[in-house]
């Protein structure tokens, strides 16, 4: 029997038999690009718990022929730490392997079901930047960096949404460095106004949460090493202090988060929701504007077609139709978050609690406390004594993992209100029930590693790894694109060629590029070579020659 949507046919009990067959492979499509963690809430379960919880969402856009619609909360801004982890404040070849992995992923879905999927890029730093000390500047560079990548590359079923485009305050697609800059602190003061809870308790919502306080935890990590470069971390006396502001950060990150979840609920209530957080580590709201920029035309210049941005103006309904100069921008980031956990962070919320009795906001807050203890260090403002003493330093990266599960929470309950009926995805670890886990870096199953916390290697064995930049630099060779750091490669002789060819990476595999214009002549030594570099990578692309000329004998 045939599982197109307009050839069903049903069985005794009524049940749509092709129906169920088109969902099932969406299905499996969607479980292959995730990886998830074991609830322990329900030790004994096996099998995906997000099956039950998915399935009937995609089983209505099957009915209905309509493509399978789908949410991810990710692309912030690069790391405030540049000394240890990341290349600069732009999208790099992590971006641009990510962008990609999402638009295969859209890709994957279209081959068993022809409407296909899309992809909404809830782009999500301004929800943290200002906790973390990141400017707003930072937040619109980085995001339309990465809007332009997704643009060049044609990924036509990926879209963004920022902050800005969910509250309402902005309703443009594009939008002015200016404006978007005037606009930051009113969409997070709309954001906390609408969907955040001034009586949130993070301890208590993480205790009852296994999702959250893996993302906390998260954060609390990649806090403790982010934050020494961070402002906000300037006045801290002793490392008892910093370890305390570290967890106070993470928590207010989730309460953030939470209120987040809850506007992207509202505003997109059909999609499948996959996951993603930022402010309180301390990186300026403008290195998270020049980042999505700059994504943002990372993806434009890759034709990922299937890939939309959205920032948190795009979300709160708030704006005009005015596009957003960075200038803008920057001015309205410190209300925007405001709004996020007013309108969408519950007032009785208990960050605490929500560690406790969530196992996705566990899952969430362990790694952002991961995080937070690897990148608070680098935070401007962080006090020497703090950053001298490992006890307080720990408490701080804890502090600041739940100020960031506090602001997930609202971010997720926005994302819940515009997403309704979307498919949730996520980039945090989970259990699969509520959101599906997409590891966003190809070949990444163990480190969850995501390009704006890490820097790319690729190897001579055609493997690519992600990790931090300082256990590259002197072991591996940068690569540049555009005059800019782009990703290490191994030093490897197989990468030298003596004959004009230019040697690059793309998610598919590696690219050999001719650069001149006279006729390409390989002698011995570069014929052994590329048959190598073809045997070792998945996939190798000839641009200006073909490789089948060559003699491999």
């Amino acid at each position: 029997m045939s599982s197109l949507p307009n050839q069903r046919g049903r069985s005794d009990s009524g049940y749509d038999l092709s129906l169920s067959d088109t969902t099932e492979k969406i299905l499996k499509v969607i479980e292959s690009y995730g990886m998830h963690e074991k609830s322990h809430s329900a030790p004994g379960q096996t099998g995906w718990l997000g099956r039950a919880t998915f399935g009937p969402i995609i089983e209505k856009h099957v009915l209905e022929g309509k493509l399978i619609p789908m949410v991810l909360p990710s692309f912030p801004w690069k790391s405030i730490n540049r000394i240890d982890k990341v290349l600069g404040t732009e999208p790099d070849l992590g971006e641009e392997l990510a962008l990609a992995r999402v638009n295969d992923l859209c890709r994957s879905v279209q081959r068993v079901y022809e409407p296909g999927a899309m992809v909404v890029i809830a782009t999500d730093g301004l929800c943290y930047n200002d906790i973390l000390g990141i400017p707003d500047e930072d937040a619109w560079t980085y995001g339309s960096a990465v809007r332009a990548l997704a643009e060049e590359r044609g990924y036509s079923c990926i879209r963004f949404v920022r902050l800005m485009n969910l509250l309402g305050i902005h309703n443009e697609s594009r939008i002015s460095k200016q404006k978007y800059l005037s606009l930051c602190g009113m969409a997070r003061r709309e954001l906390a106004l609408r969907y955040g809870d001034p009586s949130f308790d993070a301890d208590a919502f993480l205790k009852t949460d296994e999702d959250y306080m893996r993302t906390y935890l998260g954060y609390s990590k990649f806090l403790t090493k982010d934050l020494a470069y961070s402002s906000v971390m300037t006045y801290l006396a002793s490392r008892k202090k910093y370890k305390a502001k570290v967890k106070a950060i993470g928590k207010e990150m989730i309460a953030g988060g939470v209120a987040y979840a809850k506007l992207i609920r509202e505003v997109y209530p059909d999609y499948v929701p996959v996951d993603r957080l930022e402010d309180l580590v301390g990186i300026p709201d403008e290195e998270y504007y020049d980042y999505g920029v700059e994504l943002r035309a990372l993806a434009a210049r890759k034709d990922f077609n299937f890939i939309r941005f959205l920032r948190l103006s795009d979300l709160l309904p708030c704006g005009d139709s005015i596009e957003l100069s960075k200038e803008a921008y920057l001015g309205s980031v410190p209300g925007l978050r405001e709004q996020l956990e007013t309108d969408f962070l519950d007032k009785n919320f208990d960050v605490e609690q929500e560690i406790r009795s969530n196992p996705d906001t566990k899952i969430t807050y362990e790694g952002y406390v991961k995080l937070a203890d690897e990148d608070l260090r680098w935070s401007s403002t962080l006090d020497k004594e703090v950053l001298s003493t490992p006890p307080l330093y720990d408490e701080a990266a804890k502090e600041v993992a739940k100020g960031m599960i506090k602001r997930l929470i609202a971010y997720e309950n926005l994302i819940r209100q515009k997403f309704a009926t979307a498919i949730r995805l996520s980039i945090h670890p989970s259990t699969g029930k509520s959101k599906i886990s997409v590891p966003l870096l190809p070949h990444d199953t163990k480190s969850r590693g995501t390009p704006w916390h890490s820097s790319i290697v690729v190897l001579a064995n055609g493997e690519i790894r992600p990790g931090h930049s300082k256990e590259y630099r002197e072991k591996y060779e940068l690569i540049q694109k555009h005059g800019k750091p782009y990703y290490f490669r191994e030093k490897n002789q197989i990468f030298e060629l003596e004959v004009p060819i230019e040697i690059d990476y793309e998610y598919e595999g590696l690219i050999l590029k001719k650069t001149t214009s006279e006729p390409l002549i390989l002698n011995k030594r570069d014929e052994e070579k590329l048959a190598e570099l073809i045997l070792r990578f998945r996939s190798v692309r000839a641009l200006g020659f073909d490789v089948s000329e060559i003699n491999f004998t």
